[in-house]
């Protein structure tokens, strides 16, 4: 009880290294450079019909809601073949951040910015893509975080020295991983990457391929505090130093930059009270840069 008051046993720091320089498109420029490299704009135009733009949002629920969004838009891209190159953005929280980022996966080795192709005339049973994520998500999620609670997370806590690896968070994380190699079959597994890998140098595979860019919903758990990790720049909206907005980039100007995995950035969005511990990391406060305190 005394090592968890002070602090001594706690492990549940999350997994980031140190980022020299995270370019991040804003909103605005980033949707400029998405909209004119589209392959397909000049069909819609000699049509006189309307380009479509989608921005998808993914709700929470655990697996079933990481299942459930995956699958749809799997089998959206199964169904319509160009239905990747208009999804611009998604923003999830919970399981909806696993599927989306399923999905977002699946597109960044499969699918392609190109010309218009016609939807199929009737819908595929099971296609291709939403196969493989069925696969994926059809996998065991539940017990590696229960092992990791009940036997390294708990040998933690009578520890009192954080040991990483012990933590529960990090078995999720880790089973996250692995599910993308069984259903996935050799596709590069995007998951033990970086998040900001995903969309590739200068964002290219996201704002000129047809792989959409996500925004993972978290919560501040001292203040309530709505927070956004994402390769989009959040800036505008609000930063958490200078500004009274309801949602904040967590990369904002001010804190020292930081890169993560993306099954971290999925853990952080899906993480849930005891099943999953809140995540942290130390920086040092921006307004308080000159003192040198940490925060």
């Amino acid at each position: 009880v005394c090592f968890e008051i002070f602090g001594f046993s706690d492990n549940h720091e999350f997994r980031h290294t140190p980022a020299a320089n995270i370019q991040r498109p804003t909103i605005d420029t980033a949707f400029r450079t998405w909209l004119t490299s589209r392959n397909d704009v000049e069909a819609y135009k000699a049509a006189g019909k309307p380009y479509p733009v989608y921005v998808v949002a993914a709700e929470g629920g655990g697996l079933y809601a990481a299942y459930q969004t995956a699958k749809f838009l799997a089998r959206m891209q199964d169904i319509c073949p160009s239905f990747a190159q208009h999804v611009f953005s998604v923003s999830s929280v919970s399981g909806g951040s696993l599927g989306s980022a399923v999905f977002a996966g699946l597109t960044r080795a499969d699918a392609a910015n190109a010309a218009a192709k016609p939807c199929a005339a009737t819908s595929p049973a099971r296609g291709a893509m939403e196969t493989r994520a069925e696969r994926i998500l059809s996998r065991d999620m539940l017990s590696p975080i229960v092992w990791g609670g009940l036997f390294p997370d708990f040998l933690q806590r009578f520890v009192p020295y954080p040991i990483p690896v012990f933590d529960r968070a990090r078995a999720l994380e880790r089973a996250f991983e692995a599910s993308w190699k069984f259903g996935a079959g050799t596709a590069p597994n995007p998951l033990v990457r970086s998040l900001f890998e995903l969309c590739g140098a200068n964002s290219d595979a996201c704002l000129k391929g047809a792989t959409p860019l996500l925004a993972f919903n978290v919560a501040n758990i001292e203040t309530g505090m709505q927070m956004v990790l994402s390769p989009l720049d959040f800036t505008s909206i609000g930063q958490p130093w200078t500004s009274s907005a309801k949602a904040f980039d967590f990369f904002s100007t001010g804190v020292d930059p930081v890169d993560i995995p993306l099954s971290t950035a999925i853990g952080l969005s899906a993480r849930f009270p005891w099943i999953s511990p809140a995540g942290w990391y130390a920086f040092v406060d921006p307004s308080e840069k000159d003192q040198g305190n940490t925060a």
